[in-house]
Protein backbone atom coordinates (compact mmCIF):
# COMPACT_ATOMS: atom_id res chain seq x y z
CA UNK A 1 0.00 0.00 0.00
CA UNK A 2 1.34 3.41 -0.90
CA UNK A 3 2.11 5.25 2.09
CA UNK A 4 3.83 8.54 3.70
CA UNK A 5 6.09 8.79 6.65
CA UNK A 6 4.36 11.86 9.48
CA UNK A 7 7.07 13.81 10.35
CA UNK A 8 7.50 16.74 12.55
CA UNK A 9 10.35 19.37 11.98
CA UNK A 10 11.24 22.22 14.23
CA UNK A 11 11.90 25.54 12.89
CA UNK A 12 12.65 28.95 14.16
CA UNK A 13 9.23 31.25 13.15
CA UNK A 14 8.44 34.78 14.47
CA UNK A 15 6.07 35.94 16.91
CA UNK A 16 3.27 36.63 14.85
CA UNK A 17 3.49 33.36 12.59
CA UNK A 18 0.07 32.00 12.26
CA UNK A 19 -0.56 28.30 11.98
CA UNK A 20 -1.31 27.11 8.79
CA UNK A 21 -2.67 22.89 7.87
CA UNK A 22 -2.68 21.64 4.18
CA UNK A 23 -3.97 19.32 2.55
CA UNK A 24 -1.91 17.53 0.30
CA UNK A 25 -1.77 14.65 -2.65
CA UNK A 26 1.67 14.64 -4.48
CA UNK A 27 1.44 13.90 -8.46
CA UNK A 28 4.04 10.73 -8.03
CA UNK A 29 1.71 8.78 -6.32
CA UNK A 30 -1.43 6.74 -7.74
CA UNK A 31 -4.23 6.92 -5.23
CA UNK A 32 -5.39 9.90 -4.66
CA UNK A 33 -4.04 11.11 -1.05
CA UNK A 34 -5.33 13.69 1.44
CA UNK A 35 -2.62 15.30 3.66
CA UNK A 36 -2.91 17.83 6.59
CA UNK A 37 0.32 19.59 7.03
CA UNK A 38 0.11 22.16 10.64
CA UNK A 39 2.53 25.02 11.53
CA UNK A 40 1.91 25.62 15.37
CA UNK A 41 3.20 27.77 17.75
CA UNK A 42 4.88 26.35 20.95
CA UNK A 43 4.26 27.85 24.30
CA UNK A 44 6.87 29.79 25.75
CA UNK A 45 9.72 26.97 24.92
CA UNK A 46 13.23 28.06 23.35
CA UNK A 47 14.37 25.07 23.07
CA UNK A 48 13.45 21.51 22.88
CA UNK A 49 13.81 18.82 25.95
CA UNK A 50 13.36 16.06 27.05
CA UNK A 51 12.78 16.20 30.02
CA UNK A 52 9.92 15.58 31.94
CA UNK A 53 8.82 13.43 35.57
CA UNK A 54 10.42 9.97 35.39
CA UNK A 55 12.87 10.63 31.96
CA UNK A 56 16.00 9.65 34.39
CA UNK A 57 15.67 6.03 35.59
CA UNK A 58 17.74 5.41 38.59
CA UNK A 59 17.85 2.42 41.04
CA UNK A 60 19.20 2.52 44.10
CA UNK A 61 22.01 -0.41 45.11
CA UNK A 62 21.78 -1.64 42.19
CA UNK A 63 24.86 -2.23 39.17
CA UNK A 64 24.87 -3.38 35.88
CA UNK A 65 28.21 -5.34 35.17
CA UNK A 66 27.17 -7.04 31.47
CA UNK A 67 27.57 -3.71 29.42
CA UNK A 68 30.28 -1.58 31.33
CA UNK A 69 33.15 -0.21 28.52
CA UNK A 70 34.59 2.38 30.96
CA UNK A 71 35.17 3.01 34.71
CA UNK A 72 36.84 5.80 36.47
CA UNK A 73 37.17 7.63 39.81
CA UNK A 74 34.74 10.35 40.49
CA UNK A 75 33.87 12.83 43.16
CA UNK A 76 30.29 13.17 42.25
CA UNK A 77 27.37 11.63 40.60
CA UNK A 78 26.93 14.97 38.66
CA UNK A 79 30.28 14.62 37.14
CA UNK A 80 29.72 11.02 36.80
CA UNK A 81 26.56 11.76 35.07
CA UNK A 82 27.96 14.69 32.85
CA UNK A 83 30.67 12.29 31.44
CA UNK A 84 28.07 9.99 29.94
CA UNK A 85 26.43 12.64 28.29
CA UNK A 86 28.81 13.79 26.70
CA UNK A 87 30.06 10.40 25.28
CA UNK A 88 27.98 9.17 22.25
CA UNK A 89 28.19 5.40 23.71
CA UNK A 90 27.13 5.62 27.14
CA UNK A 91 23.48 5.36 27.91
CA UNK A 92 23.44 4.82 31.65
CA UNK A 93 26.16 4.90 34.72
CA UNK A 94 27.19 2.87 37.75
CA UNK A 95 28.22 5.29 40.20
CA UNK A 96 29.12 4.22 43.81
CA UNK A 97 30.01 7.67 46.17
CA UNK A 98 33.28 8.48 47.61
CA UNK A 99 31.72 9.03 51.05
CA UNK A 100 30.37 5.49 51.60
CA UNK A 101 31.81 3.96 54.84
CA UNK A 102 32.98 0.48 52.89
CA UNK A 103 34.29 2.53 49.88
CA UNK A 104 37.96 4.82 49.44
CA UNK A 105 37.11 6.19 46.62
CA UNK A 106 34.61 7.11 44.14
CA UNK A 107 33.30 5.05 41.15
CA UNK A 108 31.78 6.06 37.91
CA UNK A 109 31.35 3.53 35.13
CA UNK A 110 29.82 3.73 31.94
CA UNK A 111 27.47 1.02 30.03
CA UNK A 112 26.66 0.32 26.68
CA UNK A 113 22.54 -0.92 26.82
CA UNK A 114 21.19 0.74 23.98
CA UNK A 115 19.46 -2.25 22.71
CA UNK A 116 18.62 -3.54 25.92
CA UNK A 117 14.96 -3.58 26.45
CA UNK A 118 13.61 -2.36 30.63
CA UNK A 119 12.15 -5.70 31.64
CA UNK A 120 15.30 -7.66 30.18
CA UNK A 121 17.85 -4.77 31.79
CA UNK A 122 16.41 -4.84 35.15
CA UNK A 123 16.93 -8.74 35.39
CA UNK A 124 20.38 -8.21 34.77
CA UNK A 125 21.19 -5.60 37.71
CA UNK A 126 23.09 -6.64 40.78
CA UNK A 127 22.38 -5.93 43.64
CA UNK A 128 25.41 -3.83 45.60
CA UNK A 129 25.02 -1.56 48.22
CA UNK A 130 26.53 1.89 47.76
CA UNK A 131 25.95 1.73 43.90
CA UNK A 132 23.14 3.65 41.78
CA UNK A 133 22.52 2.55 38.18
CA UNK A 134 20.66 5.31 36.61
CA UNK A 135 19.89 5.45 32.93
CA UNK A 136 19.35 8.53 30.88
CA UNK A 137 17.12 9.21 27.71
CA UNK A 138 18.91 9.68 24.22
CA UNK A 139 16.01 10.12 22.15
CA UNK A 140 14.75 7.46 19.67
CA UNK A 141 18.46 6.23 19.48
CA UNK A 142 18.10 4.25 22.74
CA UNK A 143 14.41 3.34 21.86
CA UNK A 144 13.53 6.11 23.82
CA UNK A 145 9.63 5.26 24.57
CA UNK A 146 10.36 2.47 24.68
CA UNK A 147 11.93 2.74 28.22
CA UNK A 148 10.18 6.03 28.97
CA UNK A 149 6.74 5.75 27.38
CA UNK A 150 5.16 8.81 25.95
CA UNK A 151 3.52 11.54 28.06
CA UNK A 152 -0.09 13.11 27.38
CA UNK A 153 -1.57 9.70 26.27
CA UNK A 154 1.20 9.82 23.03
CA UNK A 155 1.79 6.31 21.43
CA UNK A 156 4.89 4.35 21.09
CA UNK A 157 5.32 3.33 17.44
CA UNK A 158 8.32 2.25 15.30
CA UNK A 159 9.08 4.43 12.47
CA UNK A 160 12.13 3.92 10.10
CA UNK A 161 14.14 2.05 12.23
CA UNK A 162 13.94 3.71 15.41
CA UNK A 163 11.08 4.55 18.34
CA UNK A 164 8.89 7.83 18.84
CA UNK A 165 5.93 8.88 20.21
CA UNK A 166 3.07 9.87 18.28
CA UNK A 167 1.47 12.86 20.18
CA UNK A 168 -1.83 13.75 20.44
CA UNK A 169 -2.54 17.65 20.14
CA UNK A 170 -1.96 19.80 21.51
CA UNK A 171 1.47 18.35 22.44
CA UNK A 172 4.59 17.25 20.64
CA UNK A 173 7.92 16.88 21.45
CA UNK A 174 10.45 13.77 21.65
CA UNK A 175 8.14 12.26 24.32
CA UNK A 176 5.28 14.62 24.12
CA UNK A 177 5.94 16.60 26.89
CA UNK A 178 6.20 20.24 24.93
CA UNK A 179 2.38 21.82 24.76
CA UNK A 180 0.89 23.77 21.45
CA UNK A 181 -0.10 27.27 22.64
CA UNK A 182 -3.10 29.40 20.90
CA UNK A 183 -2.50 32.27 18.97
CA UNK A 184 -2.81 34.88 21.56
CA UNK A 185 -0.13 33.36 23.86
CA UNK A 186 4.09 34.05 23.31
CA UNK A 187 5.92 32.21 20.40
CA UNK A 188 9.32 30.77 19.68
CA UNK A 189 8.69 27.77 17.60
CA UNK A 190 6.94 26.18 14.90
CA UNK A 191 7.03 22.52 14.42
CA UNK A 192 5.37 20.62 11.54
CA UNK A 193 3.30 17.87 12.17
CA UNK A 194 2.36 15.94 8.83
CA UNK A 195 -1.49 13.96 8.54
CA UNK A 196 -1.55 11.50 6.24
CA UNK A 197 -4.91 10.72 5.39
CA UNK A 198 -4.75 7.88 2.95
CA UNK A 199 -7.04 5.42 1.01
CA UNK A 200 -6.48 2.89 3.81
CA UNK A 201 -5.51 0.55 1.45
CA UNK A 202 -8.87 0.67 0.03
CA UNK A 203 -9.32 -0.36 -4.36
CA UNK A 204 -12.10 -0.01 -6.41
CA UNK A 205 -15.75 1.16 -5.95
CA UNK A 206 -16.07 0.53 -2.51
CA UNK A 207 -13.53 3.01 0.93
CA UNK A 208 -12.11 2.12 4.00
CA UNK A 209 -14.60 0.11 6.36
CA UNK A 210 -11.83 0.33 9.43
CA UNK A 211 -9.36 3.33 10.62
CA UNK A 212 -6.62 0.08 11.61
CA UNK A 213 -4.09 1.49 9.40
CA UNK A 214 -3.77 5.15 11.49
CA UNK A 215 -3.08 2.93 14.56
CA UNK A 216 -0.32 3.94 16.26
CA UNK A 217 -0.26 7.80 14.40
CA UNK A 218 -1.94 11.22 14.87
CA UNK A 219 -4.74 10.02 13.24
CA UNK A 220 -6.18 6.78 15.15
CA UNK A 221 -9.17 8.45 16.58
CA UNK A 222 -10.35 9.24 13.28
CA UNK A 223 -14.02 7.47 12.31
CA UNK A 224 -14.42 5.44 9.47
CA UNK A 225 -17.97 4.70 8.69
CA UNK A 226 -18.77 3.33 4.69
CA UNK A 227 -15.65 4.81 3.53
CA UNK A 228 -16.30 8.39 4.64
CA UNK A 229 -13.69 9.35 7.02
CA UNK A 230 -14.44 12.01 9.72
CA UNK A 231 -12.02 13.93 11.55
CA UNK A 232 -11.91 16.64 14.70
CA UNK A 233 -10.47 20.15 13.88
CA UNK A 234 -8.11 19.56 17.05
CA UNK A 235 -7.16 23.40 16.79
CA UNK A 236 -8.64 26.78 15.65
CA UNK A 237 -6.03 27.76 12.98
CA UNK A 238 -5.27 29.30 9.16
CA UNK A 239 -5.17 26.21 6.99
CA UNK A 240 -2.89 25.96 3.45
CA UNK A 241 -5.59 23.29 1.84
CA UNK A 242 -3.85 21.41 -1.45
CA UNK A 243 -5.64 18.21 -2.52
CA UNK A 244 -5.67 15.85 -5.44
CA UNK A 245 -8.82 13.33 -7.45
CA UNK A 246 -7.67 10.08 -8.13
CA UNK A 247 -6.77 9.12 -11.55
CA UNK A 248 -8.79 6.79 -14.11
CA UNK A 249 -8.05 2.77 -14.92
CA UNK A 250 -5.83 2.91 -17.62
CA UNK A 251 -6.94 1.23 -20.84
CA UNK A 252 -5.44 -1.16 -23.59
CA UNK A 253 -3.29 1.30 -25.18
CA UNK A 254 -4.00 4.33 -23.46
CA UNK A 255 -3.98 5.66 -19.91
CA UNK A 256 -6.74 6.80 -17.78
CA UNK A 257 -6.38 10.81 -17.09
CA UNK A 258 -5.44 12.57 -13.98
CA UNK A 259 -7.00 13.55 -10.96
CA UNK A 260 -7.41 17.56 -11.06
CA UNK A 261 -5.59 19.62 -7.95
CA UNK A 262 -7.06 22.36 -5.92
CA UNK A 263 -5.25 24.49 -3.62
CA UNK A 264 -6.10 27.61 -1.18
CA UNK A 265 -6.68 28.54 1.91
CA UNK A 266 -9.06 28.02 4.33
CA UNK A 267 -9.66 28.70 8.45
CA UNK A 268 -11.47 26.09 10.55
CA UNK A 269 -11.98 26.08 14.18
CA UNK A 270 -11.04 23.49 16.82
CA UNK A 271 -13.59 21.17 17.04
CA UNK A 272 -15.19 21.56 13.91
CA UNK A 273 -15.93 17.87 12.04
CA UNK A 274 -14.83 17.49 8.77
CA UNK A 275 -16.06 14.50 6.07
CA UNK A 276 -12.71 13.38 3.83
CA UNK A 277 -13.71 11.14 0.79
CA UNK A 278 -10.22 10.03 -0.02
CA UNK A 279 -10.83 9.53 -4.28
CA UNK A 280 -9.45 5.92 -5.15
CA UNK A 281 -8.43 5.06 -8.80
CA UNK A 282 -10.38 3.33 -10.78
CA UNK A 283 -9.87 -0.26 -12.03
CA UNK A 284 -8.97 -1.91 -15.53
CA UNK A 285 -10.08 -5.26 -16.71
CA UNK A 286 -13.06 -4.99 -18.87
CA UNK A 287 -14.17 -6.71 -22.07
CA UNK A 288 -11.97 -4.69 -24.37
CA UNK A 289 -9.23 -3.48 -21.64
CA UNK A 290 -11.08 -0.21 -21.03
CA UNK A 291 -10.82 1.42 -17.45
CA UNK A 292 -12.68 2.97 -14.82
CA UNK A 293 -13.06 6.33 -13.93
CA UNK A 294 -10.94 7.67 -11.11
CA UNK A 295 -13.19 8.78 -7.85
CA UNK A 296 -13.10 12.41 -6.53
CA UNK A 297 -11.57 13.90 -3.40
CA UNK A 298 -14.16 15.67 -1.49
CA UNK A 299 -13.77 17.50 2.11
CA UNK A 300 -17.13 19.01 3.33
CA UNK A 301 -18.49 20.07 7.00
CA UNK A 302 -21.00 17.74 8.99
CA UNK A 303 -22.81 20.78 9.74
CA UNK A 304 -23.77 21.68 6.12
CA UNK A 305 -23.87 18.42 3.87
CA UNK A 306 -25.79 21.04 1.18
CA UNK A 307 -21.99 22.74 0.04
CA UNK A 308 -18.48 20.97 0.00
CA UNK A 309 -15.41 22.85 1.25
CA UNK A 310 -13.58 21.71 -1.75
CA UNK A 311 -13.52 19.11 -4.67
CA UNK A 312 -10.89 17.95 -6.43
CA UNK A 313 -12.13 15.75 -9.61
CA UNK A 314 -10.75 12.23 -10.91
CA UNK A 315 -9.42 11.51 -13.92
CA UNK A 316 -11.79 9.69 -16.67
CA UNK A 317 -11.00 5.77 -17.84
CA UNK A 318 -8.84 5.25 -20.82
CA UNK A 319 -9.83 3.22 -23.54
CA UNK A 320 -8.72 3.58 -26.74
CA UNK A 321 -7.78 6.80 -26.37
CA UNK A 322 -6.58 8.55 -23.24
CA UNK A 323 -8.98 9.44 -20.67
CA UNK A 324 -9.12 13.13 -20.12
CA UNK A 325 -7.70 15.00 -16.82
CA UNK A 326 -10.10 15.88 -13.69
CA UNK A 327 -11.76 19.50 -14.63
CA UNK A 328 -10.44 22.90 -13.27
CA UNK A 329 -14.21 24.22 -13.62
CA UNK A 330 -16.91 22.84 -11.80
CA UNK A 331 -18.22 21.03 -14.79
CA UNK A 332 -16.18 17.94 -16.05
CA UNK A 333 -13.95 17.49 -18.60
CA UNK A 334 -15.14 16.41 -22.48
CA UNK A 335 -18.49 17.14 -24.38
CA UNK A 336 -20.81 14.82 -22.32
CA UNK A 337 -19.90 15.58 -18.65
CA UNK A 338 -22.08 16.75 -16.16
CA UNK A 339 -22.18 20.58 -14.91
CA UNK A 340 -23.78 22.47 -11.77
CA UNK A 341 -22.99 19.32 -9.59
CA UNK A 342 -25.10 16.51 -11.29
CA UNK A 343 -23.19 12.94 -12.99
CA UNK A 344 -22.30 13.12 -16.25
CA UNK A 345 -23.84 11.61 -19.76
CA UNK A 346 -23.18 8.45 -21.54
CA UNK A 347 -23.50 9.02 -25.55
CA UNK A 348 -23.88 6.39 -28.35
CA UNK A 349 -20.84 5.81 -30.21
CA UNK A 350 -20.76 7.27 -33.43
CA UNK A 351 -19.70 4.03 -35.36
CA UNK A 352 -21.77 1.15 -32.68
CA UNK A 353 -24.91 2.62 -33.31
CA UNK A 354 -26.72 -0.68 -32.64
CA UNK A 355 -24.98 -1.25 -29.20
CA UNK A 356 -26.44 0.12 -26.46
CA UNK A 357 -22.87 0.18 -23.62
CA UNK A 358 -23.16 -0.72 -20.53
CA UNK A 359 -20.60 2.00 -19.06
CA UNK A 360 -21.18 4.44 -16.37
CA UNK A 361 -20.65 7.91 -16.06
CA UNK A 362 -18.89 9.87 -13.25
CA UNK A 363 -21.07 11.30 -10.09
CA UNK A 364 -21.28 14.51 -9.49
CA UNK A 365 -21.85 16.52 -6.30
CA UNK A 366 -25.34 16.44 -6.06
CA UNK A 367 -26.33 13.83 -9.01
CA UNK A 368 -25.44 10.13 -9.62
CA UNK A 369 -23.95 9.44 -12.76
CA UNK A 370 -25.77 6.26 -15.10
CA UNK A 371 -25.47 4.84 -18.44
CA UNK A 372 -27.48 5.51 -21.73
CA UNK A 373 -31.22 5.09 -21.66
CA UNK A 374 -31.82 3.13 -24.61
CA UNK A 375 -29.70 1.72 -27.33
CA UNK A 376 -31.90 3.83 -30.13
CA UNK A 377 -31.95 7.04 -28.45
CA UNK A 378 -29.73 9.60 -30.60
CA UNK A 379 -28.86 11.82 -28.22
CA UNK A 380 -26.52 10.79 -24.71
CA UNK A 381 -28.53 10.46 -21.81
CA UNK A 382 -28.23 9.78 -17.85
CA UNK A 383 -30.04 6.46 -16.93
CA UNK A 384 -29.42 5.21 -13.61
CA UNK A 385 -27.53 2.09 -13.38
CA UNK A 386 -25.62 -0.11 -11.18
CA UNK A 387 -22.39 1.18 -13.53
CA UNK A 388 -23.14 4.67 -12.94
CA UNK A 389 -20.70 6.64 -9.85
CA UNK A 390 -22.64 7.71 -6.79
CA UNK A 391 -23.26 11.07 -5.18
CA UNK A 392 -23.58 12.67 -1.88
CA UNK A 393 -26.60 10.66 -0.74
CA UNK A 394 -25.01 7.50 -1.34
CA UNK A 395 -21.65 8.19 0.13
CA UNK A 396 -20.00 8.69 -3.75
CA UNK A 397 -19.37 4.99 -3.87
CA UNK A 398 -17.79 4.41 -7.49
CA UNK A 399 -19.81 2.60 -10.10
CA UNK A 400 -20.22 -1.27 -10.03
CA UNK A 401 -19.85 -3.36 -12.83
CA UNK A 402 -21.59 -6.78 -12.08
CA UNK A 403 -20.44 -8.62 -15.16
CA UNK A 404 -16.68 -7.72 -14.90
CA UNK A 405 -15.72 -7.11 -10.96
CA UNK A 406 -12.16 -5.56 -11.79
CA UNK A 407 -14.01 -3.28 -13.81
CA UNK A 408 -15.68 -0.66 -11.20
CA UNK A 409 -15.28 2.87 -10.78
CA UNK A 410 -13.11 4.49 -8.27
CA UNK A 411 -14.41 5.25 -4.42
CA UNK A 412 -15.13 9.13 -4.71
CA UNK A 413 -18.23 9.06 -7.66
CA UNK A 414 -16.11 7.25 -10.52
CA UNK A 415 -18.05 4.98 -13.34
CA UNK A 416 -17.68 1.71 -13.89
CA UNK A 417 -16.14 0.49 -17.54
CA UNK A 418 -17.05 -2.57 -19.64
CA UNK A 419 -17.02 -2.09 -23.25
CA UNK A 420 -16.28 1.22 -22.77
CA UNK A 421 -14.59 3.49 -20.05
CA UNK A 422 -16.00 5.49 -16.90
CA UNK A 423 -15.94 9.00 -16.48
CA UNK A 424 -15.03 10.70 -13.50
CA UNK A 425 -16.25 11.88 -10.31
CA UNK A 426 -16.02 15.31 -8.89
CA UNK A 427 -18.05 18.30 -8.49
CA UNK A 428 -20.09 17.45 -11.56
CA UNK A 429 -19.22 13.50 -13.37
CA UNK A 430 -17.57 13.40 -16.28
CA UNK A 431 -19.59 11.44 -19.18
CA UNK A 432 -18.39 9.55 -21.96
CA UNK A 433 -18.85 11.31 -25.81
CA UNK A 434 -19.53 9.40 -29.08
CA UNK A 435 -15.99 8.63 -30.03
CA UNK A 436 -16.13 6.53 -26.38
CA UNK A 437 -13.19 8.73 -24.54
CA UNK A 438 -14.15 9.23 -20.71
CA UNK A 439 -14.39 12.67 -19.73
CA UNK A 440 -12.49 13.65 -15.98
CA UNK A 441 -14.86 15.31 -12.78
CA UNK A 442 -15.53 18.67 -12.48
CA UNK A 443 -13.55 20.41 -9.27
CA UNK A 444 -14.94 22.78 -6.59
CA UNK A 445 -13.46 25.66 -5.11
CA UNK A 446 -15.18 27.92 -2.22
CA UNK A 447 -13.81 31.30 -3.06
CA UNK A 448 -12.37 32.31 -6.97
CA UNK A 449 -9.33 34.70 -5.49
CA UNK A 450 -5.15 34.63 -5.72
CA UNK A 451 -5.97 32.78 -2.53
CA UNK A 452 -7.13 30.11 -4.31
CA UNK A 453 -6.60 27.80 -7.43
CA UNK A 454 -7.62 24.78 -9.57
CA UNK A 455 -5.62 22.60 -11.74
CA UNK A 456 -6.76 19.87 -14.32
CA UNK A 457 -4.92 17.17 -14.11
CA UNK A 458 -3.30 18.25 -11.04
Amino acid sequence: MTHITLKAVLSVRSPTQFMNMMLYSPKKYPLSLVFLHICFALCDVVSSTNSFPGAIYTRVNSRSKEHTFKSFVARSQISCSHGCLSNTRCYSTNFRDAFHPSHLNGLCEFNYDAMVDRQTLENELHHEEGFVYTRYPRGSLDGGCRWYGCQNKGVCILQENAYTCACELPWTGTFCETKICALSERVYFSPIVLYNFTTLGAKGSNGPDSNVGYRGTGLQHVSVADGVQEWHVPITAKFIVEACGASGGDGTTAVGGRGAKVKGELRLAKGERLKIIVGQRGLTKGVQNHGGGGGGTFVFNTTNFSVPILVAGGGGGGSQFNGLHGNDKTEGSGNASGSNGVGGLVCRHKDKNSRQPPCGSGAGFYGKGGCRVSKDLLTCSNGECDEGGKSHSDNFKGGNNKSWSKCDGGFGGGGACDICPGGGGGYSGGGVANNWQAGGGGSYIPVHDNTWNATKGG
